[in-house]
């Protein structure tokens, strides 16, 4: 189930969790198409249940990620996912390939804090 919540000052909280739909990964390359129109805005994404992103879905997220980098360096404040475990080498590994300020939390309060200290 994708649900895109938005909170204050351009923050997105983006939620895929159980029961996942098929038309999910669709709906949320959609969103972050639809995001690149705003100015400034901030990600929260929290990926969780049974099943990550298909294997199809992250080679177009990458694309996606790839084709996009300039727009996302220049109006992204930040993107922070909210994960159970944080592995440090995964997390540098990220901050290098995501264009934008990239962070990882435990729970929405936390992402919220992190992406509020980045608003310009």
């Amino acid at each position: 189930m994708l649900q895109i919540i938005p909170k204050k000052n351009a923050i997105f909280y983006v939620q895929l969790l159980d029961p996942k739909k098929e038309e999910d990964e669709k709906k949320f390359l959609e969103f972050l198409n639809e995001v690149l129109g705003y100015d400034s805005f901030g990600l929260i994404l929290e990926v969780s249940g049974s099943k990550n992103f298909s294997l199809q879905a992250k080679k177009e997220l990458g694309l996606w990620f790839k084709k996009n980098k300039i727009e996302l360096r220049k109006n992204c404040f930040g993107f922070v996912r909210v994960k159970q475990q944080i592995d440090e080498k995964k997390l540098a590994q990220m901050k290098k390939v995501i264009p934008c300020p990239y962070f990882e939390c435990f729970n929405e309060e936390s992402a919220l804090k992190a992406l509020s200290n980045k608003i310009i």
